[in-house]
């Protein structure tokens, strides 16, 4: 018998909040497209998973995610987007360096014991893949390309044609059911996305549909990133 969602997988704030901390919070996660910060000094901030962020591209190009507080009486540095040689906060005017470095903070100087070094901003790991921001608010995850699984995003970038055996965990009812689910989507929105973007990521992966109570135990069958070719 066909189903649809369950309405409560829009409404549970239980889930939701599972999903933050189990999805979200814990790995990379892709936040947009890389070039909405162009060039050294473009920013542009997130309410990313509860943390509020600033995405911005450092002097040396880099992509850069920092904690959008400042590190002396948590106020907010910028909003929206634009581009800066700096960073200072509007309260008292601590300023840091594009890389999260404080390099001034008027008449500190007078605390004793206090150093600069020690009040940079929060940063969080930053990568670009395919033309695309990622973040990871977790220290205890791998690398984006080991986070990633066996498939890379590196191997994606360089556009080669992988055979790969599909674990054995997975029924031949489970990839029928992906493979309509996809073929559905393709009907509509997903063919124009395909249409512009070379590859299609398809991320956590359930060998079930989940309900909100075995998501909060934590029953997800696999979890990893998958990377297929266009067409």
């Amino acid at each position: 018998m066909a189903h649809s969602i369950p309405p409560a997988y829009y409404t549970s704030q239980e889930l939701t909040t599972a999903e933050i901390t189990k999805v979200f919070r814990s790995g990379w996660v892709g936040v947009g497209r890389a070039d909405l910060v162009k060039e050294p000094g473009d920013f542009i901030t997130l309410d990313f998973a509860g943390q509020n962020l600033i995405l911005l591209r450092d002097e040396s190009g880099h992509l850069q995610a920092h904690a959008n507080s400042c590190r002396h009486r948590a106020t907010r540095l910028v909003d929206g987007s634009g581009s800066c040689k700096r960073l200072r906060c509007p309260f008292h005017c601590w300023s840091y360096a594009l890389d999260g470095k404080l390099i001034a903070a008027p008449r500190m100087q007078r605390a004793t014991g206090f150093e600069k070094s020690d009040y940079g901003l929060v940063s969080y790991r930053a990568e670009e893949r395919l033309g695309f921001a990622f973040v990871c608010l977790s220290e205890e995850a791998t690398d984006i390309d080991s986070y990633h699984s066996y498939l890379t995003i590196s191997i994606a970038i360089a556009g080669q044609k992988i055979a790969f055996a599909v674990d054995h965990s997975f029924s031949d009812k489970l990839l029928t059911a992906i493979w309509h689910r996809k073929t559905y989507h393709y009907i509509g929105i997903d063919k124009l996305i395909l249409s512009c973007i070379p590859y299609t990521i398809v991320t956590a992966i359930y060998s079930e549909l989940p309900t909100p109570d075995t998501l909060l135990q934590h029953k997800l069958k696999h979890h990893s990133i998958s990377v297929a070719p266009n067409g």
